[in-house]
Parts: C-alpha cells; sequence; structure tokens
C-alpha cells in the first residue's frame, strides 16, 4: 500500500522504522487467506517452539558462542597486536588495548541505530515471520490465545537473540574502531573520510553479531528453503529439517571451531589472500577459530583418555547394553561425586549434547581417543604397524565427525539415509522405510512439545513405543509406533498406554533423572 511505503520511506527513527516494518509485514499476513494447509502449519510451528526447553536452549546456545567468541577474540586480538601492529589504517579487525569511553559510548548508541539491520530477517525468517503474524486461529477466545501464543513466541525469540546481538556487536564495533586508531572526533565529523571508515565498522560488527548468534546468511538453507516449495520433496525436508538457516549455522560454526577451521586458514592465507580475494584481517580470523576448537577437540581427547567423558556407542552391542545398565550415556560426562561445602553429591553421568556448538569439537575429540584406543591394540611392527597407525589415524578421523552428524540438524537426515539401510518394510524395503519414517517425524511434530515435556515431568518413567508385527493396528506396526510416539508426549495418556521399559536388572527405567522438588521437575523437563 502507498501509505505504508511512504511511512517506511519517512521513517526517521529506530522506533518509526520498527513500526513501519511490522506494518508492511502485517498487512502482508492479513491479505493472505487462511487456508486448511496454512492453519495447520501455523499450529505446527506453535507446537515445536512453543515450549520453555526451545527459549533455555536458545540462550544456552547463544551464551556458548559468546563464551567461544570470547577466547577466539583473545586470540585474534594478540596476533593483531604482535604482528600488524603497523598495518594500514582500516585493515585491522581486533585488539587488546581498551576501547575509550567515548568509543564505548559510540558503540553503544550506534547498535540502537543499526539493531534493525541486525535483526532483518528475523529469527526464523520473513515468511516464517509473515505465517506467524497471521491471526490463523480465528478471532474466538481460544483462537485468540493461540495467536498471541504464537506472536508472543516468536518476540520472545527475537529479544533473546537481541541480548546476545547487542553484547557482541558493541564490542566488535569497539575493538574494530580501537585496533584503528579511529577517534570518536574523527567518527563525528561527517566526511567522506570517516563515514567509509564507519561503513567498513559497521560491516564488520554486523557480520560478527549475526555469526555468534547464528543468523548470517547460509546458501544451504536457502537452497533447502526452496526446496520445500515443490511438492512432494517439500514435505522430505519439513519433516525431517522444519528449520534450516539457525540449525545449518549452528552445524557451520562447529566445523569452523574444530581442527577444520585450521585447514580452511592454511587454505586462505595460501591461496585467498595471496590472490587478493580476501584479506588477512578475515583469514587470521578463520585461524583463531580453529585454534579455538582445536584447543576444545584436544580437551576432549586427553578427558576421553582418562575414561571421564563418553562420546558415540560402542561397534559391540553387548559393550554397548552393558555401558546403558551402569547408566553411562552417549555424549556424557561422569563425576566421581564427593562432599561439597559439606553436601554429599554422588556419582553422576551427565549427557551434554545440548550444548551445541562447543560440545561437537569437545565429543570429536572424545570419539577420536576412543577410536584410537579400540584400534591401536595389537603386536604388529615395522611396515605392519605404521601400515595400522595410519590406516587407523585415518579411521579416528572420520569417526571423529560422528558428533557432527548425531549433535547437530544433520541427525534429520543421518536418521533418514539410517532408515534406508534398515529397512524391512515389505516389498518397498528401504525406500518404503523411508517413508514412513518421513510421515511419522511429521506427525509426531503436531503433538505440542510441551506436552511431552510436561508429561515427562510428572512421570519419569521410561516408555516403550515398540510394536509388533502381528498388531492388529489400522497402519501396521509402523502406524502403531508412530501412535505410541505421538501418545507418549500426552500427559497421564502417556503413562495408560505405553507399558515401562525394563532394564536388564527387571526395574523400571528412568528416562530422566532428578529428586521429586521443583529443581527435580524442571531438570527432569
Amino acid at each position: 500500500k502507498p501509505e505504508l511505503e511512504q511511512a517506511l520511506l519517512n521513517a526517521d527513527s529506530e522506533k518509526a522504522l520498527k513500526d513501519a516494518e511490522d506494518a508492511i509485514l502485517q498487512d502482508i499476513a492479513d491479505a493472505l487467506p487462511a487456508t486448511p494447509y496454512t492453519i495447520t502449519t501455523s499450529w505446527r510451528y506453535l507446537a515445536m517452539l512453543g515450549n520453555p526447553l526451545t527459549h533455555i536452549r536458545n540462550i544456552v546456545s547463544n551464551a556458548a558462542m559468546l563464551a567461544t567468541r570470547t577466547i577466539t577474540r583473545f586470540e585474534r586480538g594478540l596476533v593483531e597486536d604482535v604482528f600488524m601492529s603497523d598495518a594500514e589504517q582500516g585493515k585491522r579487525t581486533a585488539t587488546l588495548r581498551a576501547a575509550s569511553p567515548e568509543i564505548k559510548a559510540f558503540a553503544q548508541s550506534d547498535y540502537n541505530i543499526m539493531r534493525e539491520t541486525l535483526q532483518a530477517g528475523g529469527k526464523v525468517g520473513f515468511m516464517q515471520q509473515i505465517q506467524m503474524k497471521r491471526n490463523m486461529f480465528g478471532k474466538n477466545p481460544v483462537g485468540r490465545t493461540l495467536n498471541n501464543a504464537a506472536k508472543g513466541n516468536l518476540a520472545a525469540l527475537e529479544w533473546e537473540d537481541g541480548v546476545f546481538l547487542r553484547l557482541v556487536y558493541t564490542e566488535a564495533l569497539a575493538s574494530y574502531l580501537t585496533a584503528n586508531n579511529y577517534t570518536y572526533a574523527f567518527l563525528s565529523d561527517g566526511s567522506a573520510k570517516a563515514n567509509d571508515a564507519l561503513g567498513r565498522a559497521r560491516a564488520h560488527a554486523i557480520k560478527e553479531a549475526q555469526r555468534a548468534t547464528y543468523r548470517d546468511f547460509n546458501s544451504v538453507a536457502q537452497f533447502l528453503n526452496k526446496g520445500k516449495r515443490i511438492p512432494g520433496l517439500g514435505l522430505v525436508i519439513e519433516a525431517n529439517m522444519p528449520f534450516t538457516r539457525t540449525p545449518l549455522n549452528i552445524a557451520k560454526r562447529a566445523v569452523e571451531y574444530s581442527p577444520v577451521g585450521l585447514a580452511a586458514a592454511a587454505k586462505q592465507f595460501f591461496w585467498d589472500v595471496r590472490r587478493g580475494k580476501m584479506n588477512a584481517a578475515d583469514a587470521l580470523n578463520t585461524l583463531c577459530s580453529g585454534m579455538t576448537g582445536t584447543g576444545i577437540f584436544a580437551l576432549g581427547v586427553l578427558l576421553a583418555g582418562h575414561g571421564i567423558i563418553k562420546a558415540g556407542g560402542d561397534d559391540d552391542d553387548r559393550a554397548e547394553k552393558f555401558d546403558e545398565m551402569l547408566g553411562r550415556q552417549k555424549y556424557s560426562i561422569s563425576t566421581p561425586g564427593g562432599t561439597l561445602f559439606g553436601v554429599e553429591i554422588p556419582p553422576a553421568n551427565v549427557t551434554f549434547d545440548w550444548l551445541t556448538p562447543v560440545c561437537i569439537p569437545f565429543f570429536a575429540g572424545a570419539s577420536f581417543a576412543e577410536w584410537l584406543d579400540e584400534r591401536m591394540k595389537g603386536d604388529e611392527t615395522g611396515v605392519a604397524a605404521a601400515r595400522k597407525i595410519l590406516n587407523t589415524l585415518i579411521d579416528a578421523l572420520s569417526t571423529s565427525f560422528d558428533p557432527l552428524m548425531q549433535l547437530s540438524v544433520l541427525s534429520g537426515l543421518n536418521d533418514l539415509l539410517s532408515s534406508y539401510k534398515g529397512g524391512d518394510t515389505d516389498k518397498l524395503g528401504g525406500i518404503g522405510q523411508m517413508i514412513e519414517n518421513t510421515v511419522s517425524n511429521y506427525a509426531s511434530q503436531y503433538v505440542p512439545t510441551l506436552g511431552g515435556q510436561i508429561a515427562r515431568t510428572v512421570d519419569p518413567t521410561r516408555r516403550v513405543t515398540y510394536a509388533s508385527k502381528d498388531t492388529d493396528f489400522p497402519l501396521g506396526k509402523w502406524g502403531e509406533q508412530t501412535a505410541r510416539k505421538m501418545v507418549n508426549k500426552v500427559p497421564v495418556l502417556r503413562s495408560k498406554v505405553n507399558e515401562p521399559y525394563i532394564d536388564a536388572w527387571g526395574r523400571d527405567e528412568s528416562s530422566s533423572y532428578g529428586p521429586d522438588t521443583p529443581a527435580g521437575y524442571a531438570f527432569r523437563a
């Protein structure tokens, strides 16, 4: 509409710009007709995202990346101070020198100017923002409640990201300006040179802030989102990867913060920088990210060597079952217990697979160590020993990528491919198993995740979702298993329909830990 376009063009403040953008998105949302598909899709997104753990994981993931980035920023500042102290003004990005009070205040005020640019596209992208702005559920009391829940959930995710965007943007901008000796007086004089310097500083700070909150552009996510528009293929992608940009960027950060980052840095320094395709400061950022990740990888190797952490499962199914009986979970840390401040703490085995992306290089190191330990046993000598060492190192490096497949967005793709290998569906084999897996995932996404969290809190007993091949269920074994998985997310009904899982000792197995206290209930969820 002309009036909305004019309001956007005439916006003279951050609030006016935000209001104009929201009005345009809301106008687009209001103009789109509600259909059964769009209504059910809105419910599906709300069912998957509308729960406390979504926000806890979002905050924890951003905080973990902030802490990791702080180490990288220190390394980069140190290297630049030592080796680039005489660099041409505008070529540096970081320093360990403290910013002046004027520059710190300037960076804080500049964030308020650039906030809309930083948050452009939103946590889930413009199309999903429009989807969530639509009053899909009607105007009756129940519909209004659901509409407000969807909009409030999205607003909360945006606010959470905004906290970390501000922290990273202001630090990166202040560090860039200080490293290049730009003063507040110079930046405020309005000259073409000052505006150019500020533009480059802002571009650097925006890139850093968006990378730290997983909001940067991702070409693979863009490709997959285009694929979602294709009938049939879109269902497969939606079922196995309903969200693309943020999870894929988390996986991307995990690769950058690993020994792979060092290899990428070598390529950038010896190829891209020499040919003028990249500046040395950006290649240095890749190098420092790789150094930080390699340190995390090495820590995983060290702790796994002492038996403190456990990565993936054992190749020997019997050994893996034995570990399960002893309570040693995959991707976990074991603590010996003891007394702390007079309080007796029992031994525990705690999973850290939720601490992405930091946990991925950590457990990759553990996987590397476990594989080396298992394969290096033997009495070979000479050439045979050298060949065994080389083959073991290659296999161990390959195995160290397992956590990336298991703990990131790639797990959905990995599960889909695994279902093909193990397919036993009549006639269609692996293809049939993949179809069943896709439909089962898609159907389960309509049952609120919040319901499953409540169900596990009030009923911590692990429940069986297995079905017999001889079942009388209308859709057979697959249909019954899918139905049981969905029932598992429904409080009360979960314990009425699904039987307890019995461990090797004949006991009902708990699916979580924690005492019957408010803190214990929260931990179970």
